[in-house]
């Protein structure tokens, strides 16, 4: 088992980790909890000491989490395009890295 933090966001962030790799693996459906807790190297029962609400709270944990990750991504790369940059450029900066994210994530 892995050494679990005294800092429950740490604790999430790595149930979160391992459940997204569990859905990008088999799928929302056939994800698991047992599935989470041996990819995390946790028991279960961490599990729910840090998302009460079981799977359903961990699945809506993750999709916050990367639904925060997208539009960072986003926003970041429409701050690239620059201050003097035309309204194309920057909704063309902001499609391409959306559509870059969209591909490249592991679970969609």
């Amino acid at each position: 088992m892995a050494p679990i933090s005294d800092n429950p966001s740490a604790t999430a962030e790595l149930i979160c980790d391992a459940a997204l790799a569990c859905v990008a693996r088999w799928g929302i459906a056939k994800t698991t909890l047992e599935d989470v807790a041996r990819e995390a190297g946790i028991g279960r029962a961490t599990i729910y000491r840090t998302f009460q609400g079981g799977k359903t709270e961990v699945l809506v944990a993750v999709l916050q989490r990367e639904q925060r990750r997208f539009a960072a991504g986003v926003e970041r790369a429409i701050a690239a395009a620059g201050a003097d940059a035309g309204l194309e450029d920057v909704v063309v900066a902001g499609v391409v890295q959306a559509a870059r994210q969209l591909a490249d994530h592991e679970a969609l």
